[in-house]
């Protein structure tokens, strides 16, 4: 049997493992719930999870959620985060991507980098500027300096963002980035390759804006994490999601009075997603804790219970601490803190 045709039977044979899962009609890929954003809450048998099994050599085995988006390239790294048992070839699967994604038809997926950016210094003076951290500081009652906006990895402007890091093409067309560059401010993600935009103004037709810096097709690390201290030698290690960077802010400041810890927001990728991310690059010893918002019209113990087993209790050894805003009229903690009312419980 060819190296092709084994790492073929093994990778099906490992997907097939996966709870729920089953052949697509035309059994070219592998469906089964989103192991990042936890698929469908409304209904449990909702798959929109697909994994692409490569039918000639040179395919790339990808996969893509069409409920959350999150898509990538698969290594043996992420395999692992959704099995139960570890995969059983790795060097022959990380090998067969490292070559085929080489290949002149696999150029869109092969960027998987963590790139290296400089954090734009915001012009004080320029008033669209002064609006935005205006904005922010109003919102959550905190005065931010520019030193924390260089260290928080907050983007006042894009423009000044691709400029100083020498990125010319566009994600988009000259108007809409113009939009963006004068109306939203942002957090820059875990691989340096997005900013997760809020829009402050009226001008641009939603809430949040998702920048694709370099046009990369992997967004599997669009995900926001925080620089902070972090405390390995005395006890776990406290580690905060909440679903975006303005809530984050707001839990650093405010509910956690800016203690020792990791801090990250999931940013469309989930609360599963991200998780999942520490679990799988070596973290030993945490505590999470989970700010979910209250508009999701969904029992909330019942899915991180689920989630809990998803990924697989026999290696999630960490409590879960959700932590909800009970203040009337509000759904998160991206907030002045008179309008904080956190609830506590443990999964």
């Amino acid at each position: 049997m060819s190296n092709f045709m084994e790492l073929r039977e093994t990778l099906t044979k490992s997907l097939l493992t996966i709870k729920g899962s089953t052949y697509t009609s035309g059994k070219s890929e592998i469906l089964f719930r989103c192991p990042y954003c936890g698929d469908s809450k409304k209904h449990s048998t909702s798959k929109h999870f697909y994994v692409k099994i490569p039918h000639v050599e040179g395919d790339l085995p990808v996969y893509y959620c069409h409920l959350c988006n999150t898509k990538g390239v698969l290594s043996s790294k992420t395999l692992n985060a959704w099995l139960d048992e570890r995969f059983d070839a790795p060097q022959l699967l990380n090998s067969y991507v490292k070559k085929a994604s080489k290949l002149a038809k696999n150029r869109q997926y092969a960027n998987t980098k963590v790139y290296r950016l400089q954090v734009p210094i915001p012009n004080m003076n320029d008033p669209y500027t002064f609006k935005k951290i205006e904005y922010l500081n109003n919102r959550l009652g905190i005065n931010l300096t520019v030193e924390d906006i260089l260290r928080f990895k907050i983007i006042v402007n894009l423009y000044d963002l691709l400029n100083l890091n020498k990125v010319d093409k566009l994600s988009g067309s000259k108007n809409y980035t113009d939009l963006i560059d004068e109306d939203c401010i942002g957090f820059l993600s875990r691989d340096n390759a997005y900013v997760n935009f809020r829009n402050t103004g009226n001008r641009i037709n939603k809430r949040y804006v998702m920048y694709n810096i370099f046009g990369v097709w992997d967004n599997s690390r669009a995900f926001y994490i925080m620089r902070s201290d972090v405390d390995i030698m005395n006890g776990p290690v406290n580690i905060h999601i909440t679903e975006g960077g303005i809530t984050l802010m707001g839990v650093y400041h405010h509910i956690t009075k800016q203690s020792p810890g990791i801090y990250a927001a999931s940013i469309g990728t989930g609360f599963e997603g991200t998780i999942r991310y520490f679990l799988k690059n070596g973290l030993f010893d945490a505590v999470f804790h989970i700010y979910p918002d209250m508009d999701k019209g969904m029992d909330e113990r019942s899915y991180f219970e689920k989630l809990k087993k998803n990924i697989g209790e026999y290696r999630f050894l960490y409590p879960i601490k959700i932590i909800q805003n009970h203040y009337p009229g509000e759904k998160d903690f991206g907030i002045t803190p008179d309008k904080m009312k956190p609830n506590y419980y443990e999964i």
